[in-house]
């Protein structure tokens, strides 16, 4: 009897725990059941809650290619299809508070609107777009230097470019209350905010309104910067060696004669019979201006940073000379030449001594061939040290040298090759090159 009591127990605490098993499938299953209902419901209310369910990141996967088509139409200027894509991915990162993300679609939607109105784009509405910019990626403290500030670099620039520099330097006095580093780029526009403010206070009568005196170019700096509208910063600055081509090629202009021989590129003032250099430099030491001080002051910082932005130096020059410190541009000059791998320095340290030491030759003989070994396509230095060896300045064994290396990099010009034939009766020289090493080229000038 006592067995038979342990197994009927036994056989009870079993049917527990089947009942106890079956009650927790059930519920389980209601669960699921409940969880599938739900999930449902929601796929049909809000169909973007859908993405989330699978186990890929599909919205990651599908804003990945919005972005990529938004740029790649805007760069193709297709801007029917662009804003429809904009206009899907603004909806999908409503939340997104990247500063990449947010400035690629800010950058889209300006270019859209410039489009769109014709080019006369409503100022006020722009600025209500760099106020919204500006909120969506709030105050990134801990964010590197070039993306906390994308924003008011970008609206400076818009600014400037638009004529607006009353707006631009009321962001500036802003940023000189930062007590952080603002990166060498905002320096740099801060320093030439204050050099259109400057410039538009002198008499009219000397201004060149019709140039680009202030060069805003896209330098290295800023394409190693991680932002995703290279190609239009690229297009909305310009390239300061293409324009001082155009400027070498019309040196003999009269817009070089009336600025007092320098072309417009560095001194872009212009001067009448009643009126020179002189007495224009005179009459500005007389009225200190702080909006030149400030200039000269945030171009300096620019090109003393780490990174150093190299767009700063011409305007730099350009308000050192006009401001009569024609030594210290030279000085300033002299260090870019050995720091900086542009043939910039070189090319503007040059005109300035043709201009104020033209007797120099050994110091003019060097600049030029150091511009031809940064950038052996310079056709107008190669120009000068024939017209120096012409005049007895410069050797022939240096000028093939140089001849040389321009016919490595380029297709020579008709003026080029009939130096060369002119030459052509000394080849005892070119062979004496040649043994030493030099360059291909010089060994087919042989067979000349």
């Amino acid at each position: 009897m006592e067995v038979d009591m342990w197994d009927t127990e036994d056989d009870t605490k079993v049917v527990k725990k089947s009942k106890q098993k079956q009650r927790k499938r059930k519920v389980e299953k209601d669960g699921k059941r409940e969880k599938e209902a739900k999930r449902i419901f929601l796929s049909l209310t809000k169909p973007l809650l859908v993405l989330g369910l699978d186990p890929k990141p599909l919205r990651l996967e599908h804003r990945a290619r919005l972005r990529h088509l938004l740029r790649r139409l805007v760069n193709r200027q297709q801007w029917v299809a662009a804003s429809g894509v904009l206009s899907a991915y603004m909806k999908g990162t409503l939340n997104d508070t990247s500063p990449h993300t947010n400035r690629l679609k800010f950058w889209a939607l300006l270019e859209l609107l410039k489009h769109v109105e014709n080019h006369s784009i409503n100022t006020t509405r722009i600025k209500n777009l760099y106020d919204i910019w500006s909120k969506k990626i709030g105050s990134m403290k801990t964010w590197p230097v070039e993306s906390r500030y994308a924003v008011h670099l970008e609206f400076m620039v818009f600014c400037l470019l638009r004529g607006h520099a009353e707006d631009a330097y009321h962001l500036a006095l802003c940023l000189e209350q930062e007590k952080g580093d603002i990166g060498p780029m905002l320096k740099m526009m801060m320093g030439l905010t204050f050099y259109e403010l400057w410039y538009s206070s002198i008499p009219k009568e000397f201004q060149v309104r019709n140039s680009d005196q202030f060069h805003l170019q896209e330098n290295s700096d800023m394409e190693e910067a991680s932002f995703s509208n290279e190609n239009v910063q690229s297009e909305r600055y310009n390239s300061v060696e293409s324009h001082m081509a155009d400027s070498q090629s019309r040196r003999d202009s009269d817009a070089s004669v009336m600025n007092g021989g320098l072309d417009l590129w560095l001194l872009p003032l212009r001067f009448s019979d009643e009126h020179s250099f002189e007495d224009f430099v005179y009459s500005q030491r007389n009225q200190p201006n702080h909006h030149y001080k400030n200039a000269v002051k945030y171009l300096q910082l620019a090109l003393r940073s780490e990174p150093s932005a190299s767009a700063a130096l011409l305007p730099l020059i350009q308000l050192l000379l006009m401001g009569g410190h024609v030594d210290e541009a030279l000085n300033m000059l002299e260090k870019q030449c050995c720091n900086s791998a542009s043939v910039l320095p070189i090319r503007a340290r040059a005109a300035l001594l043709e201009h104020f030491d033209g007797n120099n030759s050994l110091l003019l003989r060097s600049c030029f061939e150091d511009m031809l070994k940064k950038d052996p396509t310079c056709s107008d230095a190669l120009a000068k040290l024939i017209k120096m060896h012409q005049n007895g300045d410069y050797s022939l064994e240096s000028l093939l040298e140089m001849i040389a290396l321009h016919l490595d990099a380029t297709d020579a010009e008709y003026n080029t090759w009939r130096v060369i034939c002119s030459y052509s009766h000394t080849k005892r020289h070119v062979h004496r090159i040649c043994m030493d090493g030099n360059t291909a080229t010089l060994r087919r000038l042989i067979l000349i």
